[in-house]
């Protein structure tokens, strides 16, 4: 077989085209991850700081989610005490009007008080979020 010789200028083009691949793999790589520094070898310096950033930001972001979960349980909380209010202030009328009602309308209010109780325990222990009941 014969040999392929090349001049010095041939060689000093493949070497600065080899070189162009090289920066062109390495901008496709960034390009790709969106990260401007994607390893230490790139710049360690700055590697680390994102590094050390990106962690920051998920523990943030789990802080975050737990705050939600939170005030998604005060929420029910509050709905659940907003409503046994409602009851209650229902439960004061029916006591005031059994105060002037007759004995036969005393035992129906009665059992509707009865009711309202039940509805209050009722809606205590339904007032949870994800198994957490601040009422009850």
């Amino acid at each position: 077989m014969s040999e392929i010789s090349l001049s010095s200028a041939m060689r000093s083009n493949v070497t600065s085209l080899r070189g162009t691949v090289s920066l062109l793999d390495r901008t496709q790589e960034r390009l790709g991850s969106g990260k401007k520094v994607n390893s230490s070898l790139d710049n360690a310096t700055s590697y680390f700081a994102a590094r050390s950033l990106s962690n920051r930001a998920n523990d943030l972001t789990a802080l975050k989610d737990s705050m939600g979960q939170a005030i998604q349980t005060i929420k029910a909380a509050t709905n659940g005490i907003d409503g046994i209010t409602k009851l209650i202030e229902t439960a004061k009328g029916l006591a005031a009007s059994a105060r002037s009602a007759t004995a036969a309308d005393r035992s129906t209010l009665a059992v509707q008080y009865n009711t309202l109780l039940t509805q209050i325990t009722t809606l205590a222990a339904d007032s949870s979020y994800q198994g957490k009941n601040l009422i009850k």
